[in-house]
């Protein structure tokens, strides 16, 4: 259940072929591992659920390659979307006085 929503996280977050490259390089993962393989020969849409569905031995290392894609992907979408007024989810919701001005409706739009 818990890769299911981690997978809706990823397709939020816009994945694109080089965060798997990347990521798999991050997780210190060897890259012929199943989900490595997986994601590498297929594109996201037709690997990820493959990695979902992988056997219970494989889970381990699907899930910490799928952190990273999701780490990656976001990562890159936060830098492209935090100037846009209309992403307020993006901006630093540990500023008080911000997070006070957005209930307000002062804030985003």
């Amino acid at each position: 259940m818990v890769l299911w929503h981690l997978r809706d996280l990823i397709w939020q977050s816009k994945p694109i072929d080089t965060d798997v490259e990347l990521a798999i390089q991050d997780s210190a993962l060897k890259p012929t591992l199943t989900p490595c393989v997986l994601l590498l020969t297929h594109r996201l849409v037709i690997g990820l659920p493959k990695v979902i569905n992988l056997p219970d031995d494989e889970l381990k290392k699907g899930y910490i390659l799928l952190l990273h894609i999701f780490k990656r992907a976001y990562l890159r979408r936060f830098e492209d979307e935090k100037r846009f007024p209309g992403k307020w989810w993006y901006a630093d919701l540990s500023d008080h006085e911000f997070v006070k001005s957005l209930l307000n409706g002062e804030g985003y739009s």
